[in-house]
């Protein structure tokens, strides 16, 4: 079926907002318990920020044989061609997800809850493109006079779904996030002239994409494999298949730090994240050494060595990995082209906030006065666009590995509930406080506070937020997390009221 918008239904037992990958898994694993589910999904196919993202190069940043639901019945017929893959198969995947598990016969979609009153839903069936969730909504900066703006304007998560065609343009993208470098990569060769606005240094990692053999991936199941490593995921501090050191960088030889790096960054992805020293997050000098050995790396690729103080300065805008890294693919590189531009707008986005772009835009000397005091205009440029990209849930780990933990706790707890007669269950306020206090004593003691723009903090909304800026994910490592989660579920729902 290809689901429907909601008219009238029986009575239900849950609803699921939203059918990204944790909405469809929470439906699977409430219908297994016996409970009548519908899912309210605002775009019109399933998938959530998959679905939403059709930017170019869109892909996941996590390698696939972890990015994929940890069942049997989906994993055993199923068959990746990338390591990352691509936005294209993610999406065959969550086609494939439904085809096995028949999903979209309890999925609405073109359909939000606009408001809740105690019991009573509100909702509407207008189609809108948003995400709900908290991490994961876009994000407008609020540049003056971009309403005046003449040409196309895309924010990277409304990109058109039918695709397009960029060849022989002048294209502007703002911010260098994940989706920027994805679309930077991809478009390069593609347009006439590219102009890329950068605010940070991007403290990217090298992807190492590769085909995923579709023979290795028959042997894994033949062996079990996939079982071992779903069942691997939840004991490692991220919910990767790899670990930190078990030694702190000051305690290792220079000869196996150097080796150790060498080979982290020849591995790809987040290996020089996740596998490095535990201290590069703790010990400001440890941290600068390994920030070093990345610029060295990135230097060697970018030809031009006028844009090494903005690509890799000398100071880092940040500590290594305070801020998730992204992955790239020829980004650097994309620098080396005549047809493509680097605007730095680090400064003037630390003394002007959220004006820095107009403000920066005003100096600037475009071909034909693209941009003017009185507005923007789109004679050479008349395309622009915001990359902003989906992000990871409240625990600083892999979301693959904690959403299905968190989900089967929900599970428990909902069928907890029913065996007790209960039928209202809420946190009390100690115990969110209780909680809170443990999420900012970890924090405490890592270099987080170092960075000033981050959605870890909530400090990339600080000009526009009136909470404080402090650590919102908990960072004590996806086994911590587990057993804290275990021994409120194994002491009746302590830290819950229940009636």
């Amino acid at each position: 079926m290809s689901g429907h918008t909601p008219a009238s239904f029986d009575r239900i037992d849950a609803l699921v907002v939203g059918a990204g990958f944790a909405g469809l898994y929470q439906l699977y694993r409430l219908r297994a318990l016996g409970l009548s589910v519908k899912i309210f999904e605002a775009a019109s196919g399933i998938g959530g920020t998959w679905h939403m993202n059709r930017y170019p190069g869109v892909r996941t940043d996590c390698e696939v044989v972890i990015y994929q639901y940890d069942l049997e019945t989906v994993w055993k017929d199923w068959t990746w061609k990338d390591k990352y893959p691509l936005g294209e198969q993610i999406q065959a995947y969550f086609r494939y997800v439904d085809h096995k598990l028949d999903l979209k016969r309890d999925i609405y979609f073109n359909t939000r809850v606009t408001a809740q009153n105690g019991m009573s839903l509100h909702i509407s069936g207008t189609f809108r493109l948003q995400v709900d969730s908290s991490l994961s909504k876009p994000l407008i900066p609020n540049i003056k006079d971009l309403s005046t703006f003449e040409g196309r304007c895309f924010h990277s998560s409304h990109w058109p779904q039918e695709g397009l065609d960029l060849t022989g343009k002048h294209v502007a993208v703002i911010d260098t996030g994940s989706s920027g470098i994805q679309v930077i990569e991809n478009i390069a060769s593609q347009v006439r002239h590219l102009t890329v606005f950068q605010r940070t240094p991007n403290l990217a990692l090298p992807i190492n994409q590769s085909r995923f053999d579709e023979k290795e991936q028959v042997k894994m199941k033949e062996t079990d494999l996939y079982n071992h490593i779903f069942r691997r995921l939840p004991q490692t501090f991220a919910g990767f298949l790899y670990e930190f050191q078990p030694i702190p960088f000051t305690s290792a030889t220079t000869e196996a730090q150097k080796l150790l790096w060498e080979s982290q960054w020849k591995a790809g992805g987040f290996h020089f994240w996740l596998r490095n020293y535990p201290d590069i997050f703790s010990d400001e000098t440890v941290n600068r050494e390994a920030y070093a050995f990345w610029r060295s790396k990135v230097r060697a690729r970018i030809r031009n060595p006028a844009l090494h103080k903005q690509l890799a300065p000398i100071i880092p805008p940040h500590p290594f990995g305070i801020k998730q890294p992204d992955l790239e693919q020829g980004y650097f590189e994309v620098f080396g082209r005549e047809n493509v531009s680097l605007v730095d707008l680090y400064w003037c986005y630390r003394w002007y906030g959220y004006t820095w772009l107009q403000r920066r835009l005003y100096r600037e000397k475009w071909k034909n006065g693209v941009f003017t005091n009185i507005g923007m205009t789109t004679s050479d440029f008349p395309n622009l666009f915001f990359v902003y990209g989906p992000q990871a849930p409240s625990v600083l780990a892999n979301s693959t590995s904690v959403i299905p933990r968190q989900s089967d706790w929900i599970t428990d707890c909902l069928k907890f509930l029913q065996d007790n007669d209960y039928t209202r269950i809420e946190t009390k306020r100690d115990a969110e406080e209780a909680w809170r206090d443990l999420v900012l004593e970890i924090a405490s003691k890592r270099l987080w506070h170092k960075c000033e723009s981050s959605w870890y903090t909530g400090s990339n909304l600080a000009s526009t937020n009136t909470r404080p800026v402090e650590m919102l994910a908990f960072s004590g490592g996806l086994p911590l997390y587990l057993e804290k989660c275990a021994e409120a579920a194994d002491n009746g729902c302590q830290g819950f009221e229940l009636s």
